[in-house]
């Protein structure tokens, strides 16, 4: 454990310059193409939650053993498929239907635009503090009419610490309910 006001800084860069150091023990590439600070990718009353240090490592390398006897990575027959534990940005959304109009080359998206446009599409108001927005590039323009914007569910500014212990256990609850927790 460090000092979280003077020490955590540093060890964050020590860390993150570590990690970038990592090389291919075969061809002498980086083996990873980037690391961000948890709290350059997350905000809200949750992010304390999040990791400190998301690492992102090369798709188009091929890596079995890192250099300076740092360990091994999980060989991966191919790209995108990422050492175990290891985390991706990317995702595959499909749309299909009436609502959606076909694209060539889609604007990319953030997983934050899936609830409000399943909100749009179910005919209820995106709250106004949701981070996403309706993908409505990828709609028909009858699907785009009638988008909705409301200040519905707001979040108590202040967090009550207990109602995390609260969350917690039915969360809990509900994964060993399906067989993921014992």
């Amino acid at each position: 454990c460090v000092d979280p006001d003077a020490e955590r800084p540093g060890l964050l860069d020590e860390l993150r310059e570590g990690l970038l150091d990592l090389r291919d023990a075969d061809s002498g590439e980086r083996a990873v193409a980037s690391v961000s600070l948890g709290s350059e990718q997350f905000e809200g009353r949750e992010s304390d939650l999040m990791p400190d240090l998301l690492v992102h490592w090369r798709n188009d390398l091929r890596v079995t053993r890192l250099q300076d006897g740092c360990g091994a990575i999980i060989q991966r027959p191919g790209a995108p498929e990422l050492p175990l534990g290891a985390h991706h940005p990317d995702g595959t959304l499909i749309t299909c239907g009436p609502s959606f109009s076909p694209v060539e080359q889609p604007t990319p998206h953030s997983i934050y635009d899936v609830a409000p446009t399943l909100l749009h599409f179910f005919d209820r108001p995106v709250p106004e503090y949701f981070d996403g927005q309706v993908m409505t590039d990828l709609m028909t323009p009858e699907a785009r009419e009638g988008v909705q914007c409301a200040a519905v569910n707001v979040p108590s500014v202040e967090h009550d610490p207990g109602s995390r212990v609260a969350d917690d256990e039915i969360i809990t609850r509900r994964l060993r309910s399906l067989g993921y927790v014992e």
